[in-house]
């Protein structure tokens, strides 16, 4: 089930800088480039969906946030330098 989900289209990717960016300052990852961010660098994955949706369907060990509440969350690790990747699961 992982593997589907991993090929599903990624179309918001942003590494947390401190401030919102829009999808075009950072590149698209590939679902075999996000695998291995995950695995061998740590990356965080957050679901930018309504928690419906993030029930309804998201990347195992990702958590939610809903992008209204990305710049206001506490949830994002204090370490500016750590890899975060935020994703919803289609084109939107």
């Amino acid at each position: 089930m992982v593997r589907l989900i991993l090929l599903c289209l990624l179309t918001l990717t942003i590494f947390w800088s401190g401030t919102v960016a829009t999808a075009g300052q950072y590149p698209d990852l590939t679902a075999p480039e996000v695998k291995m961010m995950v695995e061998e660098q740590g990356a965080f994955l957050v679901h930018v969906l309504s928690r419906l949706e993030f029930d309804m369907q998201h990347i195992p060990g990702s958590i939610n946030i809903p992008i209204t509440e990305v710049a206001t969350s506490d949830l994002l690790p204090a370490d500016k330098n750590h890899p975060v990747i935020f994703y919803c699961m289609g084109v939107r």
